[in-house]
């Protein structure tokens, strides 16, 4: 969550990719490190807090905690190929996922991108 004096501006929602399943959110198919896989679901601020940096701040974070905490892979579905955010209102753009270390894959019906962080961890 993202806070400003006590209240909450904005989310950041994800799932391990077994419980994203049974919610009915889109995964990409199976794969080897299905139970150390989190999906994200989605992010939102309030009007005033967008394009200031927190919802990259937040992905940041996930992916740091995901990493201390023994997840190897991020997993985003659904993403817009489009170069700005405007391109789909519901979330980024692919180059903002880019951006912050994740690799495009067509593994599905839909645009996804994955992170997979034990690929950092072995060359941190």
């Amino acid at each position: 969550m993202a806070w400003d004096e006590g209240k909450v501006v904005g989310f950041l929602m994800f799932f391990p990719k077994p419980v994203a399943r049974k919610l009915g959110i889109y995964t990409l198919p199976a794969h080897k490190l299905e139970d150390k896989t989190l999906v994200y679901a989605c992010m939102q601020f309030v009007p005033a807090y967008r394009g200031q940096g927190l919802g990259t701040r937040l992905v940041e974070t996930l992916i740091a905690w995901a990493g201390e905490h023994g997840w190897w892979r991020i997993e985003v579905n659904n993403v817009s190929s489009g170069a700005q955010d405007q391109d789909w209102l519901w979330g980024w753009g692919l180059p903002k996922w880019q951006r912050l270390g994740l690799e495009a894959v067509t593994d599905g019906p839909s645009l996804s991108a994955v992170l997979n962080i034990g690929d950092r961890k072995v060359r941190e």
